[in-house]
This record gives C-alpha cells, structure tokens and sequence, in this order.
C-alpha cells in the first residue's frame, strides 16, 4: 500500500473506488511489465477471476448499482461486481472491471478480450467455460482460452471415459451454445477445436479436466 500522503483523501477514495483501483493498478502493472514481463510463446498469460464487494451508498452509486440490501441508513450498501486480470509473468493486476453485482463475470472477460490488441491466453475457473464464451473469445478476438470443464458435461464424461491424457475434439457452435450471446448469432454453425487435458489425480484427489484452444 502506498504511504497515506500519497493516497487521495478517503472521502474520494470511497466515493471512486473503480477509479482509484484502476489507476493505482494501471501504473504498478505498467512499470512492473517494462521491467520484466514476458510472453509464453507470443502470447500474455492473464487470469481473469471476479469477486462481490460493497461500494458506499451515494446518489452516484445507487443509480449505477440500485438501493441494495437496505433503504436507509449508511449500514446499508449496494453491492457490485469486481473482476480483476492478473498477469502472470509480473504478478501484478493488469486491470480491474466494476460493474453491476449482477453482471456475469463472463462479460467482464469478453469486454476485455475485445479491447486486448495483444494476443493472449486466459486463463479461466469453470465461471469462464462454455463454448460460446471459448468461440467468441478466439475466433472473434484471436486470443486463446485454458479453462477447467464443466463437471459432467456430456463431453467431458466421454472424454474421461476414453483414458486418454490428452485428445482434440471439434465441436459445431450451436443456438444453445450462444443463448447468452445473442450479438454473436451469426457464429451458429461455425466449427471450433479444442484440446481436452486430464490431470493426474491421486487417492483423494480427482482428476481435473481442462479445456484449451492450443491444439499443439
């Protein structure tokens, strides 16, 4: 944390928490990536992965996240959504999203992916998995995906039934698969490969099943 004096004054603070955040991480990633980030193969490693937190109720918070849990009373705050984009190479936060508390964290992940000019790898919890999320994400904006599956999928039940470590699969896009994305219609049909990885597991541990868009 920064020495108090050079923190805005509180009041502010409390009032802009995205913005705060969002500066103070902007600036400690650019200067820790000048120094020494590096890419995997081309590419940026980032971990997208969101939490709830709660803002204080002001006339400016209450029109961007609603009344919240109470009507009066400064006990009371609205809650939102924050997603944070971790760069592995650094070990810093490269950016921070706040929005509605009810915004898939999905959202946050594509609205970056749209805007990243870098090419980049993601990697996800099973919250970024599905394969409209994965379709868009790399044949729309070119960057890659490393997520876990989604426990008993249909693919994955096959897939660990195969004993195999690692197999590709091509999966046609669907109307069910982009339900959540409607603006993305026009990918219905579309083919996308993925590769399928099971982890090793042990006596008390199951295995994972991963899914990636790095077929090589």
């Amino acid at each position: 944390r920064p020495p108090r004096s050079t923190l805005f004054p509180y009041t502010t603070l409390f009032r802009s928490p995205g913005e705060f955040a969002e500066t103070l991480v902007k600036e400690s990633h650019q200067l820790e990536f000048s120094g020494c980030g590096e890419k995997y193969h081309g590419m940026k490693i980032l971990v997208p992965d969101g939490t709830l937190c709660i803002v204080p109720r002001t006339p400016e918070t209450i029109e961007k996240f609603g009344v919240g849990s109470g009507s009066v009373g400064d006990a009371y705050y609205p809650q939102a959504r924050a997603v944070g984009f971790y760069e592995l190479s650094t070990g810093t936060f490269e950016k921070f999203d706040f929005a509605h508390y009810k915004t898939p964290e999905r959202t946050f992940m594509l609205d970056h992916a749209r805007d990243n000019s870098v090419t980049t790898l993601y990697m996800g919890d099973a919250g970024y998995n599905g394969t409209g999320l994965i379709t868009i994400t790399n044949i729309c904006f070119g960057h890659h995906v490393l997520v876990r599956s989604k426990e008993q999928s249909i693919l994955e039940k096959e897939f660990r039934k195969s004993g195999k470590r690692s197999a590709i699969y091509t999966i046609t896009v669907t109307n069910v698969h982009l339900r959540s994305y409607p603006q993305f219609a026009h990918l219905k049909g579309r083919k996308i490969s993925i590769r399928m990885i099971r982890t090793r597991g042990t006596t008390k541990l199951r295995s994972m099943i991963l899914i990636t868009t790095l077929l090589d």
